[in-house]
């Protein structure tokens, strides 16, 4: 389910994002530009703003929750939480720190909930349902 999530939140990154990112320089660099601009003009489908902008990071963020989850199977909920709680926290603080114009990029209040809902989500689950 992670290796799912990852691969969607890469084909609509790729597919529908500007090619001005830093991605598609290392895109370039292993020589595959050509076949992704091929991918890109092929695909004939258009997507609302939020499935482009916001859906990739919640299903990296949803991949890496799911990723620790299994890796500490054994250990407490806690420990879980801390360690889950770490991609989605740098999300927003990246976030916050575009808003104040600390890092480059343009702040979107729906990245923050894209990053929010998984571990939200997340932390119910385990309060909620598994108990």
């Amino acid at each position: 389910m992670s290796v799912g999530a990852l691969l969607l939140g890469g084909i609509i990154y790729l597919t529908f994002r500007t090619s001005q990112i830093v991605l598609f320089r290392a895109i370039k660099l292993i020589g595959w530009e050509e076949h992704l601009n091929q991918w890109r003009q092929a695909i004939n489908l258009s997507l609302p703003q939020w499935a482009i902008f916001c859906l990739p990071d919640a299903l990296w963020a949803s991949a890496y929750i799911l990723i620790i989850d299994t890796l500490l199977n054994k250990y407490t909920l806690k420990t879980k939480l801390i360690v889950a709680s770490i991609i989605p926290s740098i999300g927003i603080v990246s976030e916050l720190m575009q808003a104040l114009q600390l890092l480059p990029g343009t702040f979107d209040i729906f990245d923050i909930v894209a990053y929010s809902v998984p571990f939200l989500l997340y932390i119910f689950i385990n309060l909620t349902i598994t108990k």
